[in-house]
Formats: C-alpha cells, structure tokens, sequence
C-alpha cells in the first residue's frame, strides 16, 4: 500500500463522514439544498462543493430549521477531528487525527531511513573508489561490474528519496 494510497482514502473518509453530518443539518436560510460539503472521488480533486463557494449560507451547519444559526451540526464536524471511526475505508477504528500523525510519523521514518540509505550507498561508492585506486593487480572489469551496481543502488535509493518528497509536498498540499 502506498502513502498515496493512504492519503486517498484517508480523503475519501473525511469527505464521507463530513458529508454524512452535513446532509443531517440546514442552512441559514432554512433549506437543505445543498447534500454535499465535499465533492469528488478523493484527495486529487477533494473540493468544496460549487454552491457552497458562491453563497456560504449554503452550508447546513445548523440542526434546527427553526433556530438556523444554532451551529450544532458544525460543532459535530469540529468533533470529528477526535471522533473514532469504525467504518471507514482507512479509517478503522481510530480517529482522523491519530490516523494523519501515523501517516506522517511513517513518512517522516521512511524519509529517514532513505536518506541514510543515500548517506551510505555514497560512503561505499567511495570505498569502492578507494580500493579501485589503491588495489593491484585487480580486474577492472570485475570492479567496474561492482561500481556500476553499487550506482544503481545509489539511483534507487535517489528515487525513493524523490518520490518521499513529493509525497510530503501532496500532504502538505492538502493540508492547506
């Protein structure tokens, strides 16, 4: 599973539940028009819902049609930050919070431990230069051969590290 993947479905959670608490309240002005708070099929194109943007008043943040500005449903949606989930694509039993400060804790890990894979593969090519350089009577043929497969662990360990940071950038992306 990826931690794209799992910054998907963690999107496709929020908007679900959101969703759900939203369609339970009215608006200022006593309706119930607009269903959805969130639209879209996850956090590539998550997005308040058009209506919404044009006119806030659409947002059914009340639980009364009566007493439109009692603000219950939107006090319900602030608590969901820290409500468990039991039901959710990614989130199973946990809470939206514990499951992002995971999320990131194991990015921020994997971010780690690339870079100490960089850190190292750097530090053996350099040996390698070394040992090629002070070595002899060895066969250049077979030290090329060790050189170029320690470069391209020296490449993948690069492109993990590209594809941690641009993993970071969509997190902070949406967190935005």
């Amino acid at each position: 599973m990826s931690y794209l993947e799992d910054i998907d479905g963690l999107a496709r959670d929020l908007m679900r539940e959101l969703n759900k608490l939203h369609q339970e309240g009215w608006d200022l002005n006593g309706q119930q028009e607009v269903d959805q708070f969130f639209v879209g099929s996850g956090a590539a194109d998550l997005d308040v819902h058009d209506l919404i943007k044009e006119d806030v008043s659409r947002i059914r943040a009340s639980a009364d049609p009566d007493n439109k500005g009692n603000g219950e449903v939107a006090l319900r949606i602030a608590q969901l930050k820290n409500a468990v989930i039991s039901d959710g694509e990614k989130l199973k039993n946990t809470t939206i919070d514990r499951y992002y400060n995971d999320l990131i804790s194991r990015i921020g890990v994997a971010a780690h431990e690339a870079g100490r894979m960089t850190t190292n593969q750097e530090a053996l090519v350099n040996q390698l230069e070394n040992r090629k350089e002070t070595v002899s009577g060895v066969s250049l043929d077979e030290e090329m051969a060790y050189l170029l497969q320690y470069q391209r662990a020296y490449q993948a360990a690069a492109r993990v590290i590209m594809t941690l940071d641009e993993i970071i950038q969509t997190i902070l992306s949406i967190k935005r």
